[in-house]
């Protein structure tokens, strides 16, 4: 698979980001997870300039080992239902996450067939290890089908006032 190496900074709320690492550093196995994306005016009142901002993500049932991780359909499925339920537009799943806990966040074959398996429009997929490697890229498949290797940023939390 050939990237192209200048796409778009990615954005995630520091409750998105926590909890990603939360899972890669109480794991041992792989784990997986499904994000959703802020909606225009999420991103407007959060004051977000990023088009790809990820501001929660949710585990579902899955079958996981050292080196695997498989979603269970019935779960995303029912995810889709709890998230429909509570007036969030299940469209909004546009981030897949895993972990690769003790090697390299290189997308493996198995990685990219669920990629292409997901073809979710765009799709953004991002990999962490315990050693605190990132690997972020997203995926399109209109007009042309391309790969965009991509950098990303974090929402700060300012614990000290202004000046101190």
């Amino acid at each position: 698979m050939a990237f192209i190496d200048n796409g778009p900074t990615i954005r995630f709320s520091q409750l998105a980001w926590q909890k990603m690492w939360a899972l890669c550093h109480a794991c041992d196995s792989e784990i997986s997870w499904l994000g959703i994306i802020s909606t225009d005016e999420e991103k407007d009142a959060a004051g977000v300039e990023e088009p790809y901002y990820f501001t929660d993500v949710y585990v579902v049932e899955q079958e996981c080992d050292g080196t695997n991780t498989d979603m269970s359909e019935t779960a995303v499925g029912d995810l889709v239902n709890t998230l429909m339920n509570e007036g969030i537009d299940p469209g909004r799943i546009k981030l897949w996450g895993h972990t690769h806990p003790t090697f390299s966040t290189e997308f493996s074959g198995k990685d990219e067939a669920c990629i292409e398996k997901l073809q979710l429009e765009p799709l953004v997929s991002i990999i962490l290890n315990k050693k605190g490697e990132v690997n972020l890229r997203l995926d399109q498949w209109e007009p042309f089908r391309h790969s965009f290797k991509c950098d990303y940023i974090v929402d700060e939390v300012q614990l000290l006032p202004d000046g101190w």
